[in-house]
């Protein structure tokens, strides 16, 4: 099977939720605040994000270049 699914959480520098609202209006889905999962647990700067196989490494690449843009 060719096929993969990851989740991983990366740390920001402002509340995650602030940064996927900042992708969404560059029309980007950038991911899920943890604090949204877990509210109020102090996790206000965690993002969780996936990759799945149908992800390019164009796609991480434009992804990550969005994120430091709104960071």
């Amino acid at each position: 099977n060719d096929s993969f699914f990851n989740e991983f959480t990366v740390r920001l520098r402002r509340p995650a939720a602030e940064a996927v609202e900042r992708l969404a209006e560059r029309g980007i889905l950038g991911g899920v605040p943890v604090s949204r999962l877990l509210p109020g647990a102090g996790l206000d700067d965690l993002l969780l994000l996936a990759s799945t196989e149908v992800n390019t490494d164009d796609d991480r690449a434009a992804l990550a270049a969005a994120l430091e843009d709104v960071l």
